[in-house]
């Protein structure tokens, strides 16, 4: 009875083994995945950076000199359209001021 006890208890262990080692290469395939996850995020995120440095610096220069071109000539022409806006209101409130 030792004996088959002894295989019995061999085939047991053999069993175990094998369940470890199937759940080490399930780990593994996890740390794996998750690695090539990983990279592939930052990878990702540094194509936005290289296509932004891709200008060269006369092209940033000149986004730059027409960003502030634009904001000199707006500004003043959106501050004349509200002044505009409020004398038409202050004209219409004399209007009806008078009508009254």
């Amino acid at each position: 009875m030792e004996i088959s006890e002894h295989i019995l208890w061999e085939q047991r262990e053999d069993r175990a083994n094998i369940f470890k080692e199937i759940t080490m290469k399930r780990h593994c395939m996890y740390l794996v995945i998750a690695s090539v996850v990983f990279c592939l995020s930052f990878s990702a995120c540094s194509k936005a950076k290289d296509e932004e440095s891709g200008k060269g610096a006369i092209d940033k220069i000149t986004d730059r000199a027409a960003e502030s071109a634009t904001k000199k000539i707006k500004t003043p022409i959106d501050k004349a359209r509200a002044i505009q806006e409020k004398e038409g209101e202050r004209t219409k409130a004399m209007d009806e001021a008078v009508k009254e």
